[in-house]
């Protein structure tokens, strides 16, 4: 029997709000969680998800509504650091704190990572014009056809 999975992967979106509220030194196991404070968080979440840079990752967004914390996020696990940091960041105001300086550089770091890891290519076709810097050498662009 063949199962179809209807639902995206990746963690849930209540993972990278926990996460976030971790960075934040309010961790969850220490501190009883609120549904606004979810709800705040998931909100804050699927607008930074519109907003480029990070509307370039696969995101599950809500058709209606916030959605629910138990939603799979379809986010890969290599952007799970860069999305939660950027998260605390966006709360840190409501919370009345500030990031530290550690935590902004691994913040910079996870976003280099994760937006700049590989460029999309292309082959491009005979005949093209070349800039002056690749004279004499093919152009690459190699983008997987999807």
């Amino acid at each position: 029997m063949t199962v179809i999975s209807l639902g995206g992967s990746g963690r849930p979106k209540r993972d990278f709000i926990e996460m976030a509220f971790e960075e934040l030194g309010s961790a969850g196991y220490e501190f009883e969680r609120t549904s606004e404070e979810v709800k705040t968080g998931l909100r804050r979440l699927n607008l930074m998800m519109t907003e480029w840079p990070w509307n370039e990752l696969t995101y599950d967004q809500p058709v209606s509504g916030d959605g629910a914390p138990t939603d799979l996020s379809t986010l890969p696990d290599e952007a799970a650091s860069a999305v939660s940091l950027e998260l605390a960041n966006r709360l840190a105001g409501l919370w009345r704190t500030l990031l530290l300086p550690e935590q902004k550089v691994r913040l910079a770091r996870a976003k280099g990572q994760l937006f700049t890891a590989t460029p999309p290519t292309q082959l491009m076709a005979p005949g093209t014009v070349r800039g002056s810097g690749a004279r004499g050498r093919v152009a690459y662009i190699t983008e997987e056809p999807t």
